[in-house]
């Protein structure tokens, strides 16, 4: 009785990976076409004497004082954070939904097996 417990458990696990797969690949796919193309969305400008630059990320001036501050680390960190905050916008937004929902497809798939594997050792 317990081995059909375990595998109706089992089941469940492995449909709820496939409705976040495919809920996440249909939030992704309609975020990526509403979502405006190009850089032109996330990019940010500077002025600087009088004449305005595109800036993507920090420029040569606040990248030095970040460096000079905190040293080689916090500059690091600053990076970083601007490239996890880019993820949260537009169609990378879309890309970071869809392998997120991957990534939580393939753990209830592994909790799945990690059900079964229970129940026949």
């Amino acid at each position: 009785m317990a081995t059909s417990s375990s595998s109706l458990l089992a089941r469940r696990w492995r449909i709820a990976g496939w409705v976040l797969l495919t809920l996440c690949a249909i939030a992704a796919a309609c975020i990526y076409v509403a979502a405006p193309g190009g850089t032109q969305a996330t990019t940010s400008y500077s002025v600087v004497g009088g004449q305005t630059f595109a800036d993507p990320g920090a420029t040569g001036w606040q990248t030095q004082q970040i460096e000079r501050l905190g040293g080689q680390g916090t500059l690091l960190i600053a990076r970083l954070d601007d490239w996890l905050g880019s993820l949260w916008h537009g169609r990378r937004l879309a890309v970071t939904l869809w392998v997120a929902g991957g990534l939580m497809a393939c753990a209830c798939r592994f909790v799945a097996g990690l059900v079964d594997d229970s129940e026949t050792a």
